[in-house]
């Protein structure tokens, strides 16, 4: 066993102050061969030692044991035995030296130790051991040095070893916990540990131990305490060489038993129930385990601090550097929604913006609830929140947990409803397979994976549930730190009369005592939603009848005056591709989608060829330098008079939509290649066909439904509101290139060089490898494990025909 210890430093300046000479080998050298027995060791003086002199000795032939004897000075309760011994590791040497102690009885004293270096160069052996009650002041001991395979030897080079009798550094008593005593509350009704507890883990298989009796009258007491080295801390490094082990602790709840019953006689378990345990993750860290606990108040606790185990089963030593401070505190937990049974927080219906009393994260394993009472409303209305974290600068009654065992801390807030039972199937099954009961936003699901998928179920699963999640927000160093996307908008159906709001460290394991405040607001749905949503065909606002612009009004490609108007509040979400969300975050409802439904009328004066659209739109509210805080998404849906569609809006309303993007500039392909291409003017932004499109023919007497959403939420601190004015007209007209449409039907000429529509059959299907070679798109399989197109769909994919990668 190769170990190190304070006294190990002047040791190896003494033997890097020896002999150079090479590395020596097997020597028929003749050297006094002394020193053989115990009795030489009691009588020889050449074979005693002097307390902290160096001496050296040789393991001159095979078989050889040395047999060294050193004098007891006066010792006290806590007086350790100090040995270093070893060969110069400059020079090396075959011997693997290996030493045991025993009284004048032969009874060992201290466990036995070698340095089985081979094949590398010879270690030290270091032992700093208390000495036995059964040895005294003027006795002597015995040391025996031999080469522990006893098959080598060494006549040309000594070993060297020290010998000493020191003072344990420790001030606590093994086997004995020190009591700690707590200081009066402070204004913040802080206890502190007065004077602070000091301890050295100085020798193997030291335990220290300390009593803490929990004030009776604290109420929810928290107990914090930091083990630091400061000799480390003070200069920002660790100790060079690091000490010999991992720090950790481990935290009892005695109850009402005598902490020194309860601890029993190391290293005995404690008969207490262990509350908490931990380590350093490696000697390279500097020292510093804190925590922060919830305990009883009037119980007694049982502090033990020590090394942690070795890994595989190796003797954990202990070092005389260790000198460690164990600061501490028992302090209340003021924090009002960290309790069992928080109370309700009863919200008013547009009544303006409610500030919460603060909040704040003051031990491990906290969750901060809140829940929130609302009186049933007969029409859908939404929730706002807000997390604001302490100003910079503020600081808790401790420092904040976790600046050096765990990373950066991970906050999370779930925003949640009950679910109502229902007899089939299970409750929890329902909130996870039911749009209707619990939505959930699938096209966000897959692209986060299992972990996002895993959450809603859990939220499904838990007890007391199930509960349907709304709204989740994580803080994410890459992209918002300090709380800065902690806000969000979830819609409350109508009906609705409690919902809940959490907030926790995502592993659990940091606090920092500093307050933070929520802002909630209670606030009407838009108009057209309050009465319900309307997120499928089924549910679409009926928006009849769509204006005929016949004969053409000249306008085109914008509607004209009298076109069909379509109005509508972006309330709840984030929203795709928003700039107020982390890449983890998720909303149920990613935003409001309005579904408006048109029958397609017969044009007169149309032609074989079909009839074509107008569309235009405005968006405003409350941007930046009275930009909208969002762009607005827009998705056509198309079906016959026999009710023949292009496919239904999925499980998740928003999977599947073929996005026209709407960014001025910006080409939208869609529908078998259909290309919008969006012009802007005076905030009217309108869409010209890019190539020929039109209303399929077989499509008159059918239904034409237009989806509506946001991208790109930039803040939640207005509700954007759209105006949407659409027409329907013949065909041809010119498109966007200054020619006309169709060329292949009706001749004309066109200079353009965007992909042509022959007719006007649309392609309602999702196309597939089979048909489409090297295209796809991101709502269809294809040939190749993905597609790239330019176009985001609201999805988190891309819309309209791509490359296969």
């Amino acid at each position: 066993m190769t170990s190190r210890s304070t006294a190990i430093a002047p040791f190896l300046a003494l033997l890097a102050a020896c002999s150079s000479k090479p590395a020596p080998v097997d020597s028929g050298t003749t050297v006094p061969d002394v020193c053989n027995n115990q009795s030489d060791a009691q009588t020889d003086p050449a074979c005693q030692l002097t307390g902290g002199k160096q001496a050296s000795f040789y393991i001159d032939h095979l078989g050889k044991e040395l047999w060294l004897g050193f004098t007891l000075p006066a010792l006290t309760p806590q007086s350790l035995l100090s040995i270093q011994a070893g060969y110069n590791p400059q020079i090396g040497s075959p011997v693997e030296l290996a030493l045991s102690v025993v009284n004048a009885s032969g009874g060992p004293l201290v466990e036995r130790v070698a340095d089985d270096h081979d094949p590398g160069p010879p270690g030290l052996l270091n032992i700093v051991d208390p000495l036995p009650s059964s040895v005294s002041a003027g006795q002597m001991i015995f040391l025996e040095f031999s080469d522990d395979s006893g098959t080598h030897f060494d006549a040309t080079n000594p070993f060297y070893v020290t010998v000493s009798v020191i003072p344990d550094p420790d001030p606590n008593q093994p086997g004995t916990p020190t009591t700690v005593t707590l200081s009066a509350p402070d204004s913040n009704g802080v206890q502190t540990a007065t004077p602070v507890p000091t301890g050295v883990i100085s020798t193997a298989g030291r335990v220290d131990e300390y009593a803490i009796t929990i004030p009776s009258g604290v109420q929810r007491p928290i107990l914090y305490f930091a083990i630091t080295l400061p000799s480390e801390a003070g200069d920002g490094g660790i100790l060079s060489p690091p000490i010999n082990f991992i720090m950790g602790y481990n935290l009892y709840d005695c109850g009402t038993q005598d902490v020194a019953t309860c601890a029993g006689m190391p290293p005995a378990t404690p008969s207490g129930a262990l509350t908490a345990t931990d380590c350093m993750a490696n000697t390279l860290q500097v020292v510093h385990l804190d925590a922060a606990w919830l305990v009883k108040p009037g119980d007694n606790y049982l502090l033990e601090v020590a090394a942690c185990p070795n890994t595989g089963g190796k003797a954990v030593e202990g070092d005389l550097r260790s000198l460690y401070d164990l600061n501490m505190e028992v302090l209340p937990d003021t924090d009002p929604y960290d309790v069992p049974a928080p109370t309700p927080i009863s919200l008013s219906l547009n009544g303006g913006q409610q500030q919460l009393p603060p909040g704040r994260l003051c031990h491990q394993n906290q969750t901060d609830l809140y829940p929130i009472q609302l009186s049933a409303q007969g029409k859908n209305t939404r929730i706002h929140y807000v997390f604001t974290p302490s100003p910079v600068g503020t600081v808790g009654r401790f420092p904040a947990l976790s600046e050096y065992r765990w990373p950066v801390p991970t906050r999370v807030a779930d925003f949640f409803t009950p679910v109502a039972a229902s007899a089939t199937p299970p409750a929890w099954t329902d909130c996870e397979n039911s749009q209707s009961t619990c939505p959930n936003d699938t096209a966000d699901l897959l692209v986060n994976g299992p972990a996002a998928l895993g959450l809603v179920d859990n939220f499904c699963e838990a007890d007391g549930g199930p509960f349907c999640l709304y709204s989740y927000r994580q803080e994410d160093s890459s992209d918002f730190t300090n709380l800065q996307n902690f806000e969000g908008i979830i819609p409350v159906n109508a009906g609705t009369s409690e919902v809940y709001l959490s907030y926790q460290d995502q592993e659990g394991h940091w606090a920092d005592d500093t307050p933070y405040t929520v802002t909630l607001d209670w606030l009407d749905e838009g108009s057209e939603n309050q009465a319900a949503y309307h997120e499928t065909e089924a549910s679409a606002i009926d928006a009849n009848p769509l204006t005929v612009d016949v004969p053409p009004s000249g306008s085109f490609p914008a509607p004209p005056a009298g076109a069909t108007t379509l109005t509508g509040t972006i309330t709840v979400g984030n929203t795709f591709e928003s700039s107020v969300s982390g890449t983890n975050d998720y909303d149920a409802i990613p935003s409001t989608l309005d579904v408006w439904e048109m029958d397609i009328p017969s044009v007169p004066l149309g032609t074989a060829l079909g009839e074509t659209w107008e569309l235009s739109w405005q968006i405003s509210g409350g941007g930046s330098g009275g930009q909208p805080v969002c762009s607005l998404g827009l998705a056509p849906l198309f079906c016959d008079p026999q009710g023949n569609c292009e496919g239904p809006l999925g499980t998740d309303p928003f999977d599947g939509l073929q996005m026209l993007g709407t960014d001025t500039g910006s080409i939208s392909t869609w529908y078998g290649g259909y290309a919008t291409v969006w012009t802007t003017s005076g905030g009217t932004y309108t869409a010209q066909a890019g190539s020929c499109y039109c209303f399929d023919p077989n499509d008159v007497g059918g239904k034409f439904y237009l989806a509506v959403l946001c991208t790109g939420r930039t803040t939640y601190a207005a509700d954007p509101t759209y105006v949407i004015q659409t027409a329907v007209t013949t065909y041809p007209q010119p498109d966007g290139d200054g020619g006309m449409c169709p060329a292949s039907d009706a001749g004309i000429p066109d200079g353009g060089t965007l992909p042509r529509v022959k007719g006007c059959g649309m392609d309602k299907t999702k196309p597939s490898c089979g048909s489409q070679g090297d295209q796809c798109t991101a709502n269809a399989d294809c040939c190749s494990l993905s597609c790239s197109t330019q176009n985001i769909s609201p999805t988190g994919g891309f819309s309209g025909y791509g490359q296969c990668n």
